[in-house]
């Protein structure tokens, strides 16, 4: 046991490393760090365990329902609900956990990496080239499970093109798992478009198809437009039951690119390309930079050499390709999505503001899950050819100092204090974004750590120290995520749940008396958009929830017992109307208001002090 254990080791140690973070950041998740999205990401598992959430949902967006209606099981099994969602948050580690084992399966299999040390950092290195931790119920964790399924599949067609029984075989595969994530979220027709253009690719350097295009069409056409189907129906009833219009997410918006005609657009659209590259390029280490110009390199060497692609290069070739599609085609819609829209009226403000359009020039939450394959698959190349990488040197430091010098110029007067579009930066600078304001400091971090990386890198590949490279880069990368995940997700966390934890511990009494309204209300006067309303739904998952705008909403109808507030003038008026108002806590302003004589018996009987 203990031989199999020493043969294993390096396989034990890149799991062992890929899981454990993870947890630990898992056990001190609490319920949410973006309150109204994680909702939405859970609309169809409470429609499937057959809870209203109705009020609620349709304020949210499209978030896909494909993984997350797999949670329902636990709703019916658990009733404590931050137990559930710290195991949903583990569920989620553990899917980019998962990633790792891909990535050694396939990079000992198809890049034929011998050296078992290399293939544990890569693998590290591939689960952790994330941009969303597993620390919030984000749908960018099952799609990048799906990549990498995707990639899987690929690199099998690539190595089975004589095999017809095999390619169509695979071709069902990736077929099906292509349809699947149309469950997961509208962004996912990028994965279609790539197939697409690989397709088109591999019978221009090969004259014959990549995939069984009879398979492909034949359960490709029917699967799109049943799942589609199926898409808007549940949209239908879980998002729009309530009649409510324009449920956001639901298909490609380019409702921008009209404003690329007109001049003043050019710069904000830039902006947004140049913003994110660079974003990318520090979060990377500036190694994406590097798969993008060896992609582009190898693109005008087929050109050039009459669309014939070197053998020792083809499975580097798709892969690459493949995620490229998937990366530059997010990055470009966006820029012609309505968010082009959000930028340049940003701009309009002038320098130094804090309009929330300007987070496009830094979101890269949308790009992200294709971001793994392509570092993992440029690293994998590095190993096996060093040599050759080097030719590239000198375009790929130019390529990055012009995209830096263009953000320091062009983008960074516009939001060196802006608050919403430093999230990528904060690690370098040390910074607490609930606690420090965001500040030149912040980004000139990012400066120092992308001088650094270029000197770093070339240094070491130069002198054939790839594995020290390797080691000190996985560092790197979990550094990022551990503080994050810290820094931006659990401690967003804690201050959102703080803000309602003790009217929580007082519902729980009176849902253990059994006198727990089946309609609680809500009225959140501090948060215009993620409303504590959004936890409240969670926590009493079997309950409804109703948000109320004020107490003169024409929801007040609903009212059956229980009323909650959150400041004191609110809870003035309403003791004013007639209810009796208990004070929850006076330092955070959570009240509850009542006109239930029983409610009213038990709220006094645990201590809790009446309005004065």
């Amino acid at each position: 046991m203990w031989g199999k254990i020493k043969r294993k080791k390096y396989y034990l140690i890149m799991l062992a490393i890929c899981v454990i973070p993870r947890i630990i950041l898992s056990s001190q998740a609490l319920p949410f760090r973006t309150r109204a999205d994680e909702v939405g990401t859970l609309a169809g598992t409470a429609y499937l365990a057959g809870f209203d959430w109705s009020d609620l949902v349709g304020e949210t967006a499209y978030y896909g329902f494909g993984a997350t209606i797999l949670f329902t099981p636990l709703f019916y099994i658990f009733s404590n609900p931050i137990l559930i969602y710290k195991l949903m948050i583990g569920v989620w580690g553990i899917l980019q956990a998962m990633v790792g084992c891909i990535a050694w399966k396939l990079g000992r299999k198809y890049f034929r990496i011998e050296q078992e040390q290399n293939l544990m950092f890569l693998s590290i290195i591939a689960s952790y080239t994330v941009v969303t931790r597993n620390t919030a119920l984000f749908n960018e964790t099952p799609i990048i499970v799906v990549m990498w399924l995707l990639i899987w599949c690929l690199l099998e067609l690539l190595n089975c093109e004589f095999d017809y029984h095999k390619k169509r075989m695979i071709t069902v595969i990736f077929t099906l798992i292509l349809i699947y994530s149309l469950t997961l979220h509208t962004r996912t027709l990028i994965f279609w478009l790539s197939a697409a253009v690989i397709q088109i690719v591999y019978l221009v350097t090969k004259k014959r198809t990549l995939f069984s295009m009879r398979i492909f069409l034949i359960l490709g056409i029917p699967g799109y437009l049943c799942v589609k189907k199926l898409v808007d129906i549940l949209q239908d009833i879980i998002w729009l039951a309530d009649k409510k219009t324009g449920l956001p997410n639901t298909q490609i918006a380019v409702n921008g690119i009209e404003l690329i005609f007109f001049p003043e657009s050019w710069q904000a659209w830039l902006n947004i390309i140049i913003g994110q590259l660079n974003t990318f390029s520090l979060v990377t280490g500036t190694v994406v930079l590097v798969g993008c110009v060896w992609i582009c390199r190898e693109y005008l060497r087929v050109i050039k050499n009459r669309f014939r692609i070197d053998a020792k290069k083809v499975s580097y070739f798709y892969v690459l390709s493949f995620a490229a599609c998937c990366f530059l085609g997010t990055i470009l819609g966006q820029s012609i999505s309505e968010w082009l829209g959000y930028a340049v009226e940003g701009m309009k403000n002038g320098m130094d503001n804090q309009a929330y359009g300007l987070k496009v020039f830094t979101y890269i939450r949308y790009a992200g899950p294709y971001l793994g394959v392509i570092i993992w698959g440029i690293l994998s190349y590095i190993i096996k050819y060093r040599e050759d990488i080097m030719n590239i040197k000198t375009a790929t430091i130019v390529t990055c100092f012009v995209t830096h010098i263009y953000w320091i110029v062009c983008i960074l007067p516009y939001i060196y204090h802006n608050q919403v579009t430093n999230e990528a930066y904060l690690p370098f600078g040390f910074i607490n974004n609930l606690e420090d304001s965001t500040r030149l400091r912040t980004y000139l971090a990012g400066t120092i750590v992308i001088i650094f990386s270029v000197i770093f890198f070339w240094n070491m590949i130069s002198r054939k120290k790839t594995k020290y490279f390797l080691g000190f880069y996985m560092c790197f990368l979990i550094y990022q995520y551990c503080y994050d995940g810290y820094y931006q997700d659990i401690m967003q966390m804690k201050q959102s749940f703080s803000e309602v934890e003790n009217t929580y511990a007082a519902l729980q009494i009176l849902d253990r008396k059994n006198e727990l309204p089946a309609n609680i209300l809500i009225c959140d006067s501090k948060n215009s958009s993620h409303q504590t309303s959004y936890v409240y739904q969670f926590c009493f998952f079997d309950k409804k929830i109703i948000t109320l705008s004020d107490i003169n909403d024409k929801k007040m109808s609903y009212d059956k017992g229980i009323i909650v507030v959150n400041s004191v003038e609110m809870a003035d008026l309403l003791k004013q109307r007639g209810y009796e108002v208990y004070t929850i806590n006076s330092d955070t302003e959570e009240y509850l208001a009542t006109n239930t004589e029983d409610i009213e018996k038990i709220l006094i009987k645990a201590n809790y002090s009446v309005l004065k």
